[in-house]
Protein backbone atom coordinates (compact mmCIF):
# COMPACT_ATOMS: atom_id res chain seq x y z
CA UNK A 1 0.00 0.00 0.00
CA UNK A 2 1.66 3.32 -1.03
CA UNK A 3 0.86 6.39 0.88
CA UNK A 4 1.89 9.67 0.30
CA UNK A 5 3.17 12.02 3.30
CA UNK A 6 4.53 15.18 2.34
CA UNK A 7 5.00 14.49 -1.72
CA UNK A 8 7.48 11.29 0.07
CA UNK A 9 6.09 7.60 -0.87
CA UNK A 10 5.95 5.78 1.84
CA UNK A 11 5.31 1.69 1.07
CA UNK A 12 3.30 0.28 4.33
CA UNK A 13 3.25 -3.51 5.45
CA UNK A 14 0.82 -5.15 3.75
CA UNK A 15 0.05 -7.75 6.70
CA UNK A 16 -0.30 -4.75 9.76
CA UNK A 17 -0.43 -1.41 7.36
CA UNK A 18 1.05 0.27 10.32
CA UNK A 19 4.57 0.17 9.71
CA UNK A 20 7.44 1.51 6.54
CA UNK A 21 7.89 -1.43 4.74
CA UNK A 22 11.48 -2.41 4.55
CA UNK A 23 11.45 -5.60 3.10
CA UNK A 24 9.89 -7.49 -0.23
CA UNK A 25 9.25 -10.90 0.50
CA UNK A 26 7.35 -13.58 -2.34
CA UNK A 27 5.64 -9.90 -4.02
CA UNK A 28 4.53 -8.45 -0.69
CA UNK A 29 5.56 -5.56 1.73
CA UNK A 30 6.55 -6.18 4.95
CA UNK A 31 7.65 -3.97 8.55
CA UNK A 32 10.68 -5.52 10.14
CA UNK A 33 8.32 -6.70 13.06
CA UNK A 34 5.93 -8.65 10.34
CA UNK A 35 8.71 -9.84 8.33
CA UNK A 36 10.78 -11.60 10.79
CA UNK A 37 7.77 -13.53 12.03
CA UNK A 38 7.10 -15.04 8.49
CA UNK A 39 11.10 -15.55 8.19
CA UNK A 40 11.07 -17.50 11.39
CA UNK A 41 7.86 -19.77 10.70
CA UNK A 42 9.36 -20.33 7.16
CA UNK A 43 12.40 -21.49 8.64
CA UNK A 44 10.56 -23.70 11.61
CA UNK A 45 8.44 -25.25 8.85
CA UNK A 46 11.89 -26.02 6.31
CA UNK A 47 13.81 -27.38 9.55
CA UNK A 48 10.36 -29.86 10.45
CA UNK A 49 10.99 -30.97 6.88
CA UNK A 50 13.85 -31.75 6.96
CA UNK A 51 14.14 -33.58 9.96
CA UNK A 52 10.88 -35.48 8.62
CA UNK A 53 13.50 -36.69 5.71
CA UNK A 54 16.17 -37.65 8.17
CA UNK A 55 18.58 -34.72 7.29
CA UNK A 56 19.15 -33.12 10.11
CA UNK A 57 18.35 -34.20 13.64
CA UNK A 58 16.62 -31.95 15.76
CA UNK A 59 16.95 -31.28 19.81
CA UNK A 60 13.91 -32.31 22.18
CA UNK A 61 13.92 -28.21 22.47
CA UNK A 62 13.28 -27.36 18.89
CA UNK A 63 10.56 -29.49 18.13
CA UNK A 64 7.48 -27.27 18.31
Amino acid sequence: MLTSYNSDMVVLCDKCNKEKAIAKIEGKYYCYVCGKSLILEKNLILLRNLAKMGLIKLNSEEKV
